[in-house]
């Protein structure tokens, strides 16, 4: 008798901790999709952001105002937007720091940042504000980062943070 009440005893706590583990899988799951969920939503708006900043750029030919781009012809310019990416930034945010490699080059789709140089005894002072479809960083360009002298890499010649809320560039 005492055997028979230690298997149903043993029977009832292993279909308790089975269906333990199971509601526990199953909350994980949940958890785990309403995770993925957030994520593609996301990254749709990310790419719908992108595709509309692309959009923009286009609309208003803002690379034919960088010298660089002058006489390069609309579809190349496409070809070149193709391989940009969109990136949003919080008030206050360094996007690039006087002194540091020049790798990337910018345009301002919306919002303001300003441009401050580093003058004597470490002190910033404010030469600048970049507003919509103004850009930044063509010495990146040159060269893959390497349009210094010498061969060697450009740096930043200025620091440039985010003045608005928030500011796109691409």
């Amino acid at each position: 008798y005492d055997n028979d009440i230690d298997g149903r005893f043993q029977v009832e706590s292993t279909i308790r901790q089975s269906s333990f583990i199971h509601d526990e899988f199953e909350r994980n799951e949940i958890a785990l999709k309403a995770e993925q969920n957030k994520k593609q939503i996301k990254q749709r708006r990310n790419t719908q952001l992108r595709v509309m900043a692309r959009l923009k750029i286009r609309k208003n030919k803002a690379l034919t105002k960088v010298p660089l781009f002058k006489d390069v012809p609309p579809e190349a310019i496409d070809s070149i937007l193709e391989l940009t990416t969109y990136k949003k930034a919080s008030k206050n945010t360094v996007l690039c720091s006087q002194g540091d490699l020049a790798k990337e080059f910018y345009i301002v789709v919306s919002g303001q940042c300003s441009v401050e140089v580093q003058v004597e005894d470490m002190v910033q002072r404010r030469v600048g504000t970049l507003k919509e479809l103004d850009y930044f960083g063509e010495s990146a360009l040159l060269g893959g980062g390497r349009g210094g002298v010498n061969g060697q890499p450009s740096k930043r010649n200025a620091t440039v943070t985010v003045l608005t809320d928030f500011v796109q560039v691409l």
